[in-house]
């Protein structure tokens, strides 16, 4: 991931794009504010606790694609930038599978069981232009997840799985002609992982990237369109992987 992202960014720094030819208006000469949204069509793989031949395991189950909304506000001075984002997402509906068992040596086999289950993420980071096209990122990142299950006719009380801790990142932009441009970035941080209701605490580690092309019209108005990957690894008495992976757009208006 991080050896395509510093391609990217090493073509960003032989054409760079200048903030202050793009004419955008502007709050003051120093500073600019930009909001925006982002629509994320992602498919959601997480890892779900079952039981087999008597032993505590993971099943890694894949959702059908949901759309993520993600608006987002950013103030650049100079140099810096302050930003923060939201995401919020409708359920996620996980295939229905069945787990086995074994109790004094005789198997047994669950009803069929159903999950679903939703997320919010949220996004604050505090960035510095290395060059106009070249950021690098400090950042605090906080993700909830919600589950509710259902086995025959029961359902379940809802479970959650909390993420949160501290990020770092880079990105990139690289002139194409004609207000295009490629855009890349990448973030990369160590979590604490909690559960609910259970009170076991876990570590995991946090990998996000995002390449895409982006558009900007001679004014305020920008949109985007590109790829975006994400992955934590739960590092606890069983490691788990949780990928969301998909197309991801944004509109964004800069003052």
């Amino acid at each position: 991931m991080f050896a395509a992202l510093s391609c990217l960014i090493a073509f960003a720094a032989a054409s760079p794009v200048r903030a202050e030819d793009d004419g955008s208006a502007k709050l003051s000469k120093d500073l600019t504010m930009s909001v925006g949204y982002k629509l994320w069509l992602n498919v959601w793989e997480t890892a779900i606790p079952s039981y087999t031949n008597g032993g505590s395991h993971v099943n890694a189950i894949t959702a059908p694609a949901v759309a993520a909304s993600i608006p987002n506000l950013s103030f650049k001075y100079k140099r810096f930038l302050l930003s923060g984002s939201y995401m919020t997402t409708g359920n996620y509906k996980f295939p229905a599978f069945k787990d086995t068992f074994v109790v004094a040596g005789v198997g047994y086999t669950t009803y069929d069981r159903y999950f679903t289950a939703s997320r919010t993420e949220t996004d604050v980071n505090l960035g510095y232009y290395i060059t106009p096209n070249i950021l690098t990122t400090v950042g605090y990142k906080n993700v909830e997840q919600k589950y509710t299950e259902k086995i025959n006719a029961t359902t379940y009380p809802t479970t959650k799985t909390h993420y949160n801790g501290f990020t770092v990142g880079v990105g990139g932009s690289a002139a194409l002609g004609g207000g295009f441009a490629l855009y890349g970035n990448g973030a990369f941080g160590y979590m604490d992982q909690t559960y609910t209701p259970a009170s076991s605490k876990d570590a995991a580690v946090y990998e996000a990237s995002e390449v895409g092309i982006a558009w900007r019209a001679p004014s305020v108005f920008s949109a985007s369109l590109g790829y975006k990957f994400q992955y934590l690894t739960s590092r606890g008495a069983i490691d788990a992987a949780d990928v969301s992976r998909g197309y991801i757009m944004g509109l964004n208006l800069s003052f």
